[in-house]
Parts: C-alpha cells; structure tokens; sequence
C-alpha cells in the first residue's frame, strides 16, 4: 500500500510554572489522511517527565503518559493506549501533560506525520483459515505472513465461527488490513460472508428458503455474500446447491486452477450473458503452510479510494476488481474515460482504453463479451496496451493465460470484472 507523508513540526517552550498543566500542540488532518505518526525529538532531560496523548477533534483518542515517546495511529491499529478508526477531518492535537518539569524554561519539539491515501488497487486474499476451525495458523501468523506475501488486506473466513474475528492483536506497523469473515458450511455447499464481525450466530439451514432468508438477512446488516468454490465436488457438501438467488458474488478461483474452477468461470459468463452483474473474486481457501495452496494464490486486486474495511467492501461489491494467479500480478488498468472495471458506462460507442503491465512475451490476452471471445493475441513484450470503440455489446471484460509446458495446458493469469456498456443492470 502507497501512502504519501507529510511532516509536520511543532514546538513548543514552556517553563516550571506550568508543572502540571497539559498544554496542546494543534495540527490539522484533511479527509484524506488514513494514519498519524507522532515522536517527542526534544524535552528535558530525567528524571523529569513530559506525557503524551492525542486529540481529534471530538475526542481524546488516546493516552501513553510518560511511558512512550512515540505512536501510531491508523484505521485498523494504534500503539497500545489508543483507539484505531477513521480520522475526521480537521483540528486534531498533540496532549502535552507537563508532569514534571526542571527549573527554568524547557523547549519540546514534536514531529508528527500524517500519511495520505490516493486511490489505488490493494491486493488481498478472500479466503483463509486459522487454528478457529481446520487451519494451522494463529490470526497472528496468518496476518504475518501475509504482510510477507505483499498482501494489503486479508479475510479471516473460519467455518462456521465468528471467534478469529475477535481476536485483539494489535500492531501499528502492520500494513495489513483484516476483513472479518466466516464460511458458511452446510452440507450444500459453502458460502463467505465478509464485513461482519459476528454475522451469523446461528448458521444452520435445511432448505433453499432458509438460506435466501439468511443472505437477505445478512445483506441488511451490510455483508457481502459469495458463493465458494461453487462446482467443487471432491468432497461431499462442497458443490453448492442452493441455487443463485440474492448471490451477488461468486468465487470464480478457489486455489490452484483446476476444472471446477473453469465451470466456476464458466457459470459466471452464463450469467453475465443473461444481464446479470454478478461480482467474480478469487481466495486462496489457504489452511497454513503447503506447497500446493497458498496464501495470495490468487489475488483478488481491488481498486478503492479509502484503505478501510468498509472502503475496501464498498468497491468489491461494485466491482471494482480483478484476479491474478499471485500477488506479483499481471496489473491491468481498464477504463472508459472517468468509468473503470465494475462500471457502467453511461455513454454510446465509448473508446475502451487497456493497458497490462508485468506479462510475459507469449502470454495470450483475450477479450471477452457476452457473446464470448471478441479479440485475441500474444503478447510481444512484457506491457500490453490496445483501445476498443465499444459497438453494442453488453460487456467487455479480460483475460490473460500462459501457457505452461509442465501441464500442457493455457492458465490463467488474469481474470477481470467487466466494464458494462448502456443499458441497465438487472
């Protein structure tokens, strides 16, 4: 994740008569800001004391007194005394808790740091497992090593139990962002449900009615809903037979790419061909440690204006995404002037601008529309870039598979959602 700093120094001389006060330090925050860090540089010596807290501005968000000269605050985590969370814009303020100060006058110097977020794509993992039901990892392993994976959000997803979600383990230069979750298990097949800490607390279902009522009902709550490896039939009760009623989501890549995958994709396409906007992602369905599924593989890359849970929910419920085989890409941009993947563009004939970068010469591109593959070529380098006047079709979309000689086989690199052109969605 890309974050732009700017620094802010403040200063500050006060003398013994003001032992005991707790004087401010201003500063302001504009609405782009996603994280402060603040360190005390210069104060008096020990054994006397300055405290710190911090202030937004409607409360005080958080407190270390004398026992840190530092911290950080973000969205999702804070040094140990404060509270994560958004960030109102406007006058925010160091606390200066004048403890104990020498004789005479003292200078105290502070620089704070706050970071901007510009839109971006984040890329993450849909689907993993911990110790909370069949995986190997703590929480706090999982989110380790998807900071190592290069991985900017992750959702903790357990069967059918809400309690990795509410494990509290904070860590403020972690630039992972966790997205609570849970699998839906029955013995029709499996579903995530993403954004709520505790979305279900009871899951048990035996007919189709059951579970519409359910989705409906989570949906109201402000979950997504997404249909997992819905054509997986190597165990019982994997394959879901719940029909595709209030589904707006549906996981096209489970893992490593095999043929439940492809009829997966395949169902998607149907339905996208019959007016639906259904939203492809992808998940890893990651247990722990193993040289066939693994953490990132795939990639769900999702381009969104605020690195926030809700943030990150709000574009993959509009789309705004697309799969690779890993975190190291292919990368794609795919826009219709201001209008980009998951978009309807609201304009006749517009020129489709499509640019990939980190592909591979041979590497094979297709686009794709409802009534199926619409241009093909290879790569000849390692960007591709190609414009297309939209003429009457429903959607475009984009693929890119390479072909692999150990398999004998084209896999794929890249799945994208589409851009929708006219119309309305249904």
């Amino acid at each position: 994740m890309r974050l732009s700093p700017h620094e802010i120094p403040l200063t500050i001389t006060v003398d013994v008569s003001q032992t005991r006060d707790i004087v401010t330090l201003p500063f302001f925050l504009p609405t782009t800001a996603v994280r402060v860090d603040w360190k005390l540089i210069e104060g008096p010596p020990a054994p006397y004391v300055i405290d710190l807290g911090l202030k937004d501005p409607t409360r005080v968000r958080g407190w270390s007194g004398g026992t840190r000269t530092e911290g950080t605050l973000t969205l999702t985590s804070a040094t140990p005394g404060y509270l994560p969370g958004s960030f109102p814009a406007g006058s925010w303020c160091l606390l200066l808790g004048l403890y104990r100060l020498p004789p005479g006058t003292t200078r105290i110097r502070v620089i704070v740091t706050w970071f901007e977020f510009v839109p971006q794509w984040l890329r993450g993992d849909l689907h993993t497992h911990t110790e909370h039901s069949d995986g190997v990892w703590t929480v706090r392993e999982l989110l380790q090593q998807a900071a190592v994976t290069g991985l900017d959000f992750v959702a903790t997803t357990d069967h059918n139990t809400a309690s990795q979600n509410l494990v509290t383990w904070q860590d403020p230069t972690s630039p992972v962002i966790r997205i609570p979750g849970m699998e839906w298990t029955t013995y029709s097949g499996h579903a995530n449900i993403l954004g709520l800490d505790d979305p279900l607390p009871d899951w048990r279902v035996n007919q189709t009615e059951d579970v519409i009522r359910l989705t409906d009902q989570l949906k109201k709550a402000g979950a997504l809903v997404s249909v997992n490896h819905p054509y997986d039939e190597f165990q019982p009760g994997l394959r879901w037979d719940w029909g595709d009623d209030g589904i707006d989501l549906i996981e096209v890549w489970n893992g490593p790419w095999r043929p439940s995958n492809q009829a997966a994709l395949d169902h998607w396409q149907e339905r996208l061909g019959l007016g639906s906007q259904v939203v492809a992602i992808g998940g890893s369905d990651t247990h722990g440690p193993s040289d066939i599924v693994q953490l990132g593989t795939p990639t769900t890359w999702v381009w969104t204006e605020s690195p926030s849970i809700s943030g990150i929910l709000q574009s993959i419920a509009a789309g705004h995404l697309y799969i690779t085989q890993d975190p190291k890409g292919p990368t794609l941009s795919m826009q219709a002037g201001r209008f980009h993947v998951g978009d309807r563009v609201d304009c006749q004939n517009p020129d489709i601008v499509i640019e990939l970068g980190l592909i591979e010469v041979g590497d094979r591109i297709r686009l794709i529309n409802e009534s199926g593959i619409e241009y093909e070529t290879l790569a000849v380098s390692d960007t591709w870039s190609h414009t297309i006047i939209a003429q009457g079709q429903h959607f475009i979309r984009l693929e890119v598979h390479r072909y692999r000689d150990v398999w004998q086989h084209w896999l794929p690199l890249l799945i994208s959602n589409p851009i929708y052109l006219g119309g309305s969605s249904s």
